[in-house]
Formats: C-alpha cells, sequence, structure tokens
C-alpha cells in the first residue's frame, strides 16, 4: 500500500496543534509555534523540528508533564514526524498526548478522538492494520456521541475509516461507508461543496475496482463538474478527477474519450505542482501508455 505522509496535515492542524498561545507567560513559546507553522507551510518539515523540540521542553518547564499544553506541543512534533514519513518517531509522542488528553479531559472528548485518528495513521502507515482499525472506530463513535450521527465531524471520521478499507482493497466494506459519508456531507456542506467531490471521486474508485463502471463513470463525472465549479479549472484537484476520469476510459478502450482528459491533467499538474511530484508522474505515464496503445493519439 502507498502511504501519503502529508495527508496527516490536515489532521495535525485539525488537532489545533499549530496556532498561537494566548497565556500570559507564553510569548516565547507562540514565538517558536508561528515559527514553526510558517515552515509547516512552507513545506520545511525537517528544518522545523528542532524549533519543535524546543517548544517541547520549554512547555514542560511552563507547565509540569502532564498539561494539555504540553500534549498539544507533543502533536506538533509528532506531526512533523509524520508528514517526513517517519511513523516510529510519531507515535510515542502522540501516545503521551492521548494520555494527557484523556486524563484532562475524559475519554470522549473531541479532541481526543481527533489523536486517535492520528495514532490509527500512524498505525496504518506501520502496516499494523489491527491496530488502526479500532482506533478509527473509536474517533468514530466518539464524534458520533458527541456531535450526533449527521454531523460533518462524523462523516469525517468516517470518511478515513472508509479510507482505511478502501486502501487495503476491502471495497466490499468501505462502500456503505463512503455512502454515508455522501448523505452526511451533501446535506452538511451541500451538494456541490469539494468534500462532496473528494468523497464521489473515493466512490468511483471503489465502483471501478469492483468492474461497476456503470456506477463508477457518472460518480467521477460529478466529482469532476463540483471541482471544477467549486475551485477553478486549473486547481490540482481538477487534475485529480481528469486523470482519474481519463484512465478509466483508456482502460475501458475508451481512448479519443481518455486523451483530452490526461492531456488536460497534465497541462495543469504542469503549472501546478513541483516537477519530482509523483501525480506528475502518472499522468505522464498513463498518456505514455496510451500512445502505446492508441495510434491515433501520437
Amino acid at each position: 500500500m502507498k502511504f501519503h505522509w502529508a495527508a496527516l496535515a490536515g489532521v495535525v492542524l485539525a488537532c489545533g496543534c499549530i496556532g498561537y498561545l494566548r497565556a500570559a507567560e507564553g510569548d516565547d513559546r507562540g514565538m517558536l509555534e508561528a515559527q514553526i507553522t510558517r515552515m509547516f507551510q512552507e513545506q520545511k518539515y525537517a528544518e522545523a523540528v528542532p524549533v519543535a523540540q524546543r517548544l517541547l521542553i520549554l512547555t514542560e518547564k511552563s507547565f509540569g508533564q502532564d498539561h494539555l499544553e504540553v500534549a498539544k506541543a507533543s502533536t506538533i512534533l509528532g506531526g512533523l514526524q509524520v508528514v517526513q514519513g517517519r511513523p516510529d518517531d510519531a507515535q510515542p509522542l502522540y501516545q503521551r498526548a492521548l494520555a494527557i488528553r484523556e486524563h484532562a479531559l475524559g475519554n470522549t472528548d473531541p479532541l481526543v478522538a481527533n489523536t486517535l485518528t492520528s495514532l490509527a495513521v500512524i498505525s496504518e502507515a506501520q502496516g499494523h492494520y489491527g491496530e488502526a482499525k479500532p482506533l478509527y472506530e473509536r474517533a468514530v463513535a466518539i464524534n458520533e456521541a458527541q456531535f450526533g450521527d449527521k454531523d460533518a465531524r462524523v462523516a469525517d471520521a468516517v470518511n478515513n475509516l472508509a479510507t482505511f478499507y478502501q486502501v487495503q482493497g476491502r471495497y466490499g466494506e468501505a462502500e456503505p461507508l463512503l455512502r454515508r459519508v455522501l448523505a452526511i456531507r451533501e446535506v452538511a456542506l451541500g451538494i456541490n461543496d469539494p468534500q462532496v467531490a473528494e468523497v464521489l471521486n473515493n466512490l468511483a474508485t471503489v465502483y471501478y475496482a469492483q468492474e461497476r463502471y456503470a456506477d463508477a463513470e457518472p460518480a467521477a463525472k460529478r466529482a469532476l463538474s463540483i471541482r471544477e465549479a467549486a475551485l477553478g479549472s486549473a486547481h490540482p484537484d481538477v487534475a485529480l478527477s481528469l486523470n482519474n476520469l481519463g484512465v478509466m476510459y483508456m482502460n475501458l478502450g475508451r481512448y479519443a474519450e481518455a486523451a483530452p482528459l490526461l492531456q488536460r491533467a497534465l497541462a495543469i499538474r504542469q503549472a501546478a505542482l513541483r516537477p519530482e511530484d509523483p501525480a506528475l508522474a502518472k499522468t505522464r505515464t498513463a498518456l505514455a501508455e496510451l500512445d502505446r496503445v492508441w495510434p491515433p493519439n501520437r
């Protein structure tokens, strides 16, 4: 399974890990957090690690070993390790944060659920699927208890579990969860929200993997339409939908339909992404394969 480390960046931010401190004595820590925030946004993760280590030490000195601010500082450092692909270094930091938060906030606080999700991602990346699954499930249960079963935050937690199944090829288990996510997001966010497109894209992938092409195509086309309208025609997420739909058509032998989609995806990705980005390589590989199997594309 290929694992995309930067996918946890949103979880890191959602946990409230990177921000500004309000404590009167926290000026130095606030400056360090601001510095980490800038580095994080600039993807200077390695450079941010020693800054995050200083932040953790300073926070421990200010509050002691078991304060919520220490949990926050631990997840900052842990998140930086995760996005660099170092789950073994990140795991004890998140485990420490979880223990502090459970003790201080109780076992059903939403911040506990966020920390559980981070630990689940780490366990999944380590290949410890049996450990990851109950962590994802517990995060879902906490969010359901706190927000009700139709809240967008519940959809996010369910989507994490669905993706866990999807990347393992467990499509029969992923599909009903994705359908639930779609239903919640359409009501909570609106039918044209980019997060609706995200789950439609995942559903299309699941349908296609099960050879349910009649279901896959309209889901993929709707995802593309939503993204173009919401994000603009040159957004990388639009390129993702174009690429996925183009590859689907190519694999179904619909080469004339595949070619313009893949060419558009390539143009967007060349303009928006770094030359070494794997997404750009995927589109180039798909176009090379199309050129091989469909001479009119030459």
